[in-house]
C-alpha cells in the first residue's frame, strides 16, 4: 500500500457521497456509527475493536486523520440533509480541507507512539494477517483493515497533515487538487460515482459488478502537487522506525514502497526521492498500503 493518507481525498470522495449512496445497503448511511457495535455491525465488540473505536471517537491531537475524516463525513451528512448530493460532488470534502488545515495542529510523535503501540497489543491477531490490499475493499475483513489503517492514522499523523495542507504555487491545498485530477480521470468511467478504491490505490472497483480500471502510474505523483504531498513524508521511516512485521505486511518492505513512487517524463523515468516513492509493483498480498482511510467497516 501507499502511504496511508497521502491520497486521502479519493476514499473521502467514496465515503463521503453519502445521499447518492443512500440506495445501497453496503454503503454508509446518513449519520455516524454512535458505538463500537455500530461501526462493526456486532453484538458485542472485541478488544481489538473497542480499541479502534476509542482511536476513531475520542482521537488524541495527533489522530489528525481521525478528526478530518468525521469532518469529511459530517460535511456531506449536513449537506445531504438539505438537498441530494450529486455523484464526485467536491464541494464539502474541499470545505473540510481549508477549516482543518486552518486549525492549529500540535503532535509530539511520541504521544503518536502511544496511541498506535495500544491497538498494536489489542490487535495483535489481526495486524498478523497478510493480506492482498489491491482487492475489492468489501473482500477485506473490516477489523483487519481497519487495525491496519488504525495503526497507520497514528504513526503517518504529522506529514499526513503537513501533506493534506500543503498548497501549490497558486496557492490551492493540494488534498484539493489531487482529488480533482482523480475524479476528471475515473467521472468518465464510473458516471454513477458508485466505486471503491483499493487500499493500495491500484484500481477502482465498480460497486454495482466488482468489475475494475487500472488507475495510470503517475496520475498523482507527476504534479506539482503529487511531488510536494509526497515530500511531506521523506525520511519519515528513518526517523521513525516501524516494527518489521507490520512494515512486511503493510508495505512489504520500505524499499518496495520506495519504488512506488515514479513520474515518467519523455526523458525516462524519474524517481522522486523521498522514504516513500518509486514505480508500481505486482501485489503480492503483502505489498503497500494504501491511504487506508477507508478501513473502518462502515466507510464502505
Amino acid at each position: 500500500m501507499k502511504v496511508a493518507t497521502l491520497f486521502f481525498g479519493l476514499i473521502s470522495l467514496l465515503i463521503a457521497n453519502v445521499n447518492a449512496y443512500g440506495s445501497d445497503s453496503d454503503y454508509p448511511q446518513n449519520e455516524l456509527p454512535k458505538t463500537c457495535e455500530d461501526l462493526f455491525k456486532v453484538d458485542k465488540c472485541s478488544d481489538c475493536q473497542k480499541e479502534i473505536w476509542d482511536s476513531w471517537e475520542k482521537p488524541t491531537e495527533c489522530g489528525f486523520n481521525f478528526r478530518f475524516f468525521r469532518k469529511v463525513i459530517g460535511n456531506y451528512i449536513d449537506e445531504a440533509k438539505n438537498s441530494k448530493i450529486e455523484p464526485y460532488e467536491l464541494g464539502p470534502y474541499n470545505k473540510a480541507v481549508k477549516d482543518i488545515c486552518h486549525q492549529k495542529f500540535s503532535c509530539n510523535y511520541k504521544d503518536a507512539e502511544d496511541s498506535w503501540k495500544k491497538i498494536e497489543k489489542k490487535c495483535d491477531k489481526e495486524l498478523h494477517t497478510k493480506v492482498d490490499w489491491s482487492q475489492n475493499p468489501k473482500n477485506i475483513d473490516p477489523t483487519v483493515a481497519s487495525a491496519y489503517g488504525s495503526v497507520l492514522f497514528y504513526y503517518f499523523g504529522i506529514p499526513d497533515h503537513d501533506s493534506t495542507c500543503v498548497k501549490d504555487s497558486h496557492g490551492e491545498f493540494c488534498a484539493i487538487k489531487v482529488l480533482g485530477d482523480f475524479v476528471d480521470w475515473v467521472k468518465d468511467k464510473i458516471p454513477d460515482g458508485k466505486l471503491l478504491l483499493s487500499y493500495d490505490h491500484k484500481f477502482v472497483y465498480k460497486f454495482s459488478d466488482g468489475s475494475r480500471y487500472k488507475i495510470p502510474q503517475g496520475l498523482f505523483t507527476c504534479s506539482e502537487c503529487g511531488k510536494k504531498m509526497i515530500d511531506q513524508y521523506k525520511d519519515w521511516d528513518k526517523d521513525h522506525p516501524l516494527p518489521d512485521y507490520l512494515v512486511k505486511n503493510i508495505f512489504g518492505s520500505w524499499d518496495d514502497l520506495k519504488d512506488q513512487y515514479t513520474c515518467s517524463h519523455d526523458s525516462g523515468k524519474v524517481k522522486l526521492r523521498r522514504a516513500l516513492n518509486g514505480p508500481e509493483r505486482r501485489s503480492d498480498g503483502s505489498s503497500s498500503f494504501a491511504h487506508f482511510m477507508g478501513s473502518t467497516r462502515y466507510l464502505f
